[in-house]
């Protein structure tokens, strides 16, 4: 074909459109978040483990490749991520936050994450522990949830634990350290070392709770829900507000580490 005047305009135009397109097509201000999976007491990569990012309404998958290694393309700057990884039959469970802003100029993230194996234990070993208003004596049906973490503790004698206490807006002040302490307590005359029991008094901050997560209670919502004091106050159910209420006055846990063994 020869190239005149018309021709190479028509080109010109042709070949503007196209890349029009393509940029509409792509988020210049996106995020690419990418990572590798790493079993903690191994060292040893995980491949086939599956990673949520949960935000909003809007749920992505992804799976580490056999090196380990996952990819998530056109992330929203500036949000907050859910994470969740676990491993299809096993004992790998592992949450956390993905923050995409204060990136540097490509708004590129890659983080390794050492995932701790929850020994045998099944979703109901990591429980919520409730409590009445202004309570944090131990009751029977207490011990009995707390039966699975005190049996995943003395079969893996390296994890170490948060132990979390929380009360309501409208309970006594000590009354959330009171609960986590009484939780350590009872683990330590179980012949747990106390070395590997953290208590973290959250006193009446927002408890999250996550759907699909290792907590065993049932949320307030199916999806992530904050017990704030505004989100409890703006329930219309009274049933709704005393629930959440309830899953105010709670003791949760978290599995910090594998490595007390090697201290």
């Amino acid at each position: 074909m020869i190239l005149n005047k018309k021709n190479m305009k028509t080109i010109c135009i042709l070949t503007l459109l196209i890349s029009s397109f393509i940029l509409q097509g792509q988020d210049s201000t996106s995020v690419t978040f990418s990572g590798k999976i790493i079993d903690s007491t191994t060292y040893q990569v995980l491949p086939g483990a599956e990673v949520y990012l949960v935000l909003e309404k809007d749920t992505l998958r992804g799976e580490s490749d056999q090196n380990g290694y996952f990819l998530f393309d056109n992330l929203k700057p500036d949000k907050i991520y859910y994470v969740e990884i676990k491993k299809p039959n096993s004992f790998y469970l592992f949450n956390s936050f993905l923050f995409t802003y204060s990136l540097n100029a490509k708004k590129e993230i890659f983080i390794e994450y050492k995932i701790v194996p929850y020994a045998r234990c099944h979703e109901s070993h990591i429980p919520v522990i409730l409590f009445e208003k202004n309570k944090f004596d131990l009751n029977s049906k207490n011990m009995d949830l707390l039966s699975g973490l005190l049996n995943i503790l003395r079969q893996d004698k390296g994890l170490i634990i948060n132990i979390y206490g929380y009360r309501s807006f409208n309970e006594n002040k000590e009354v959330s350290y009171k609960r986590a302490l009484a939780i350590k307590k009872y683990l330590v005359g179980k012949q747990i070392e106390p070395g590997r029991l953290f208590i973290v008094d959250k006193e009446s901050k927002p408890r999250t709770i996550y759907p699909k997560c290792i907590y065993a209670n049932i949320p307030i919502e199916s999806q992530i829900t904050v017990l704030s004091q505004e989100y409890i106050n703006s329930l219309k159910s009274e049933k709704d507000k005393q629930e959440a209420i309830r899953n105010h006055r709670a003791v949760t846990f978290d599995i910090k580490s594998n490595d007390y063994k090697n201290k």
